[in-house]
Order: structure tokens, then sequence, then C-alpha cells
């Protein structure tokens, strides 16, 4: 067991790794990523004409590679960051796609990803209520809510920082190994708000709107 204090450690170094790894690689593969076509229902979607799309595959990849390497082992956990990882590429092989995917298409992917996680959580953790379609709407729900505010990216980004932070001021100690995974989180979303900021560079599309 981690005292308090290495823990805490433990916590800074993740952020911190995260924040540099992302930053690097979104320096990097900048010029590597799909360019938005500008949208016609996003907000200002012709202002995000010509920049690069699709920052979502580099933050939530490097949230796995750095939870993954100082989070603890647990199958759940690498279950959830499967997930997490394919939620993220349906976004981006739509990002790259010259024709926009089926809604249909998405969202049964979306409903697959959901049901799985469902049943991974009550596999792991049990309850004496069977809530699986409770929580593969929450998923399922969760996953489109964003992505339904096309052009909203910085907002997002900015909203999902402050509550993850709420959560983790709220319930540190009952997240347990989770405070160090949303501490990643945190850590991946401000270096890509970094290039975010006005005057933006780069979006995350849908690859980080559905992740």
């Amino acid at each position: 067991l981690i005292s308090a204090t290495g823990q805490q450690t433990v916590d800074a170094l993740a952020f911190l790794l995260a924040f540099a790894l992302t930053a690097l690689m979104d320096s990097v593969f900048h010029d590597k990523l799909p360019h938005d076509h500008g949208r016609a229902f996003a907000v200002n979607g012709e202002l995000s004409k010509g920049k690069a799309r699709g920052s979502g595959l580099i933050f939530v990849l490097c949230i796995a590679l750095v939870t993954l390497a100082v989070v603890p082992f647990k199958v759940e956990y690498l279950i959830y960051t499967v997930l997490l990882i394919a939620s993220m590429l349906s976004g981006y092989f739509d990002d790259a796609s010259e024709t926009a995917w089926n809604e249909y298409k998405k969202g049964l992917i979306d409903f697959v990803i959901a049901v799985v996680a469902g049943v991974t959580y009550l596999n792991f953790n049990g309850t004496s209520v069977n809530f699986l379609m409770l929580i593969v709407i929450l998923i399922w729900a969760s996953i489109n809510v964003v992505n339904c505010t096309d052009g909203v990216d910085g907002l997002s980004a900015s909203l999902a920082v402050v509550s993850i932070g709420t959560f983790l001021l709220a319930y540190g100690e009952e997240l347990g190994d989770y405070s160090t995974a949303a501490i990643v989180f945190i850590g991946a979303l401000l270096a890509y708000l970094w290039s975010n900021a006005k005057p933006s560079s780069l979006l995350m599309g849908d690859a980080g709107s559905r992740a």
C-alpha cells in the first residue's frame, strides 16, 4: 500500500506526465491529423475549416498509456480502457472519413460499448438490484451528448475538467485508484485546451467528444 504522501507524489507525476505527453504528441502529430472541412451546423463551423481535427486520438491514447502505467492493474479497469479507446476510434474514423458515418452505425457501436461497460461493472462490483438498462442508457447518452453539441470543443473539455475535479474533491476517497485516473484525464485535457485556446490550431473532433 502506498502512503498518503506517496500517493500524492504518484498523482502529481501522473498529472505532469499526462500533460507533457499529450502536449508533445499534439505537436509531433499535428500535421498528420485529418483536417476540418467546415461544418454547416457547428458553432462557428466555417472558422474551423482547415484546422487539424481528431486530437481526441492523441489525448485518449495518452490517457490510456499513463493510467495503465500508474494505476494498479485490474482487469476491470483494462476493459474500461479498451472501451474508451473503442469509443474514441469510432469517432476518429468518422473524422477521417470523406463521408460522415451513418448515425445508426455510430449509435449501434455506442450501444455495444455501453452494454459491455454495464455488464463489466455489474460483474466486478455486483448490486442487489440489476440496473443494467439504466447503466446502458446513461453511458449511451453520455457518449452522444457532447458529440451532438458540435463545435464547442473547448467548452466541453473545460466542463469535463471542472466536473472531474469536482468529483475528485467530493469523492476522492471513494474513488480510490480511479482518483489517479481522473487526475490523468485532467492533465491530458488541459494540454489539449492549451492548443485549442484562441486562436485554436487543434480540434478534438468526434474522436475526443465521443470519448
